[in-house]
């Protein structure tokens, strides 16, 4: 009665504290319907290839950034320790999954699942590592509709140096440089000749998740699919 859950966008009650958004909020969010070109935002059909092939994977973003619910179910996860906010991230995930790829094709057996890691020390002061728990809600969700989801590892890329907040570089070349060279693979032999799934939160200039590629490919991985909830 003192502190009632609210929705963390439009503050209104809400009666499971469970749940982070209210009913409306939720309906407002609009999904998008294809895969993307990470370089130049291009739609690229199911089965085809991005047209700038030097990204090195494709992009699969479920909602625009743009959106003020996004926003706030984003800041909320990352922010204010709202961890339930990764539940319903990996819903929207799911559901946009079903739209843009057929049903038959999200068998996604031959994958492994790589979450975008934190830097230690940032991950224990957060309390935990945004991407891995959306990974770890997403394989939930597969299961809960008897769907086959990769196996999640964690340690099979290490971020290894400590990086000012991408958020502080004003531009794409910044955060290019920021990030360059802070991941590690420890076994190159994990990821040689897989498909791989990275999983984050938020595509910005994909500057994080063209790191983590180049060093993938590098160390022999073959198809890269970049899945996040949210891209700007």
């Amino acid at each position: 009665m003192i502190f009632p859950p609210l929705c963390v966008s439009c503050e209104k009650r809400i009666e499971n504290e469970e749940v982070v958004l209210c009913t409306p909020c939720v309906k407002n969010i609009i999904l998008h319907s294809s895969l993307f070109c990470p370089i130049c935002g291009a739609r690229v059909p199911p089965g085809e290839k991005v047209c700038h092939t030097d990204a090195g994977y494709t992009l699969a973003a479920a909602t625009s950034y743009e959106q003020k619910t996004v926003r706030d179910i984003v800041h909320a996860l990352k922010y204010n320790e709202t961890k339930e906010g990764a539940v319903l991230i990996a819903h929207i995930m799911f559901e946009y999954l079903k739209r843009v790829l057929p049903l038959s094709s999200l068998d996604f057996s031959d994958y492994i699942a790589i979450p975008i890691p934190l830097y230690k020390r940032k991950e224990r002061a957060r309390g935990y590592n945004q991407s891995l728990l959306i990974a770890k809600e997403l394989k939930r969700v597969f299961e809960v509709h008897t769907m086959v989801f990769p196996e999640i590892c964690e340690d099979i890329i290490t971020r290894n140096t400590r990086t000012p907040s991408q958020t502080e570089c004003r531009n794409v070349q910044e955060r290019k440089k920021n990030i360059y060279g802070c991941f590690t693979i420890p076994n190159k032999k994990s990821v040689e000749k897989k498909n791989i799934i990275l999983i984050d939160d938020v595509h910005t200039t994909g500057a994080t998740i063209g790191e983590a590629t180049r060093i993938l490919k590098q160390h022999g991985a073959k198809r890269i699919l970049a899945l996040v909830f949210t891209k700007t």
